[in-house]
Formats: C-alpha cells, structure tokens, sequence
C-alpha cells in the first residue's frame, strides 16, 4: 500500500461524510445491507474505480507478461488473471508484432480454422484471445494493462495510483448527487 493510500473503508467513509450520512466502522463493513447508504457507497466505489481506469490510459498500470502456446484460442486468464487492456503481442520466437483485428476478420479469413503457422493477427474477447493460424510452440510477450482489483475487504486500496483517491471520492459523490 502506498503511503497515503486510502482503504476501501476510508474511501466509504469519505463519501458518506460528503453527503452527511453516518459513518460505518470495520465491524460493520463486511455486512452492509446492499441497500443501505453503506453498501450502496461500497458499490459506487467499485463502479467509479472501473469508470475512471476505462477513461485513462494508465502508464502506471502497464506491465506484460511471457506465454508459449500451440494453440489456436489461448485463455488469458492461464497467464494474465489481472488484464484489463491489450498495448501489444509480440511473437518472440520470431520477432514479429502481431496486428489486433476484429474477431469476425479472423474467423472471414479462415472460417474452417484450418490454417497452421506463425499467426500474424489476433483478435481478443476476454479471456480469450485468437489466433489467425493455429502455432506450432511460439512465445508470445503480451503488453498490457492492468484492471483495477474490485475492492471488497475493509482495508483494501485502489489499485489506481494514490492520487486517485479523491477521484474516485468526488466522483461518487457526484454520481449520488445527480
């Protein structure tokens, strides 16, 4: 946790003082009604959180990881159980950059998924992502970025940088307000 950072509880309490409504304390937050200002708050955070990652590129969530495969569908969540967004794919083996198209291009180019080879195009529907041509053993380095981790425990924090605190605070007060 970042010095600073605020816990999910914080982020509640932070909200709820904005809009004069009680507090709720650690014993409590766990078991909020989800129509209590409470849970409700608890819910708003968690959708802020998704609405302020999807607005932004965020360098500081970008990370990739390593993969090899022989198969024409790879399931992201194997390697990748945090993806949020695709940068690039990069076949390491040969030292080339894949080209994201539209999964139906990939299925017009080869509708009987016939073709063997080095794939050159790759679609994404999360978890899955496809492949034009089925490899045969290629490494794979996939950029990316991250998605935010839905809180759920008290002392969770964002995993959107510590700035974004007050963010996501004003942004669910302004959701409740209008």
């Amino acid at each position: 946790m970042a010095q600073g950072q605020l816990t999910y509880l914080q982020l509640t309490n932070r909200v709820l003082q904005r809009l004069g409504k009680p507090q709720v304390v650690t014993a409590d937050f766990a078991g909020l009604a989800s129509d209590s200002w409470g849970g409700l708050t608890k819910d708003a955070i968690n959708d802020a959180q998704q609405d302020l990652y999807a607005a932004h590129d965020w360098s500081t969530l970008i990370t990739s990881g390593t993969f090899t495969t022989s198969a024409r569908t790879y399931d992201l969540t194997t390697s990748f159980s945090n993806f949020g967004r695709e940068i690039d794919l990069v076949d390491t083996t040969n030292n080339r950059i894949l080209t994201p198209v539209d999964q139906k291009d990939i299925d017009t180019i080869d509708p009987g998924q016939l073709a063997t080879g080095n794939p050159i195009r790759y679609a994404i529907n999360y978890p899955d992502l496809f492949f034009d041509r089925t490899p045969t053993s290629v490494a794979f380095r996939l950029r990316y970025v991250i998605r935010p981790t839905t809180l759920s425990a008290a002392t969770n924090t964002s995993t959107l940088p510590e700035q974004c605190d007050r963010l996501l605070v004003l942004w669910v007060v302004w959701d409740f307000l209008t």
